[in-house]
């Protein structure tokens, strides 16, 4: 039987791998939720507009932001808009 250690130990590795088989490292939610936030103008008119909690989508884009190495939204937002329409 594997205890709890080895099971998260060899797991380490495909979480790495599901995150960044995408070129720019986002999910298709986080995609669809920066749009969202281009078309809405923020973070709780979006989450209301995609039927979802302010506060998950606001730590939803902690997530993005952090993979984009952006400062803030907006400079998330941006950097998203270049690589969308680069692609």
């Amino acid at each position: 039987m594997k205890t709890k250690a080895s099971v998260s130990h060899a797991c380490e590795p495909l979480v790495a791998v599901r995150r960044y088989t995408n070129p720019n490292g986002l999910t298709p939610g986080e995609r669809v939720l920066l749009d969202a936030l281009i078309d809405h103008g923020g973070v709780t008119k979006a989450a209301r507009a995609l039927g979802l909690d302010p506060k998950s989508t606001a730590s939803r884009m902690r997530v993005v932001r952090e993979k984009l190495s952006a400062a803030n939204s907006a400079e998330a937002i941006a950097l998203w808009v270049a690589r969308r329409d680069a692609a």
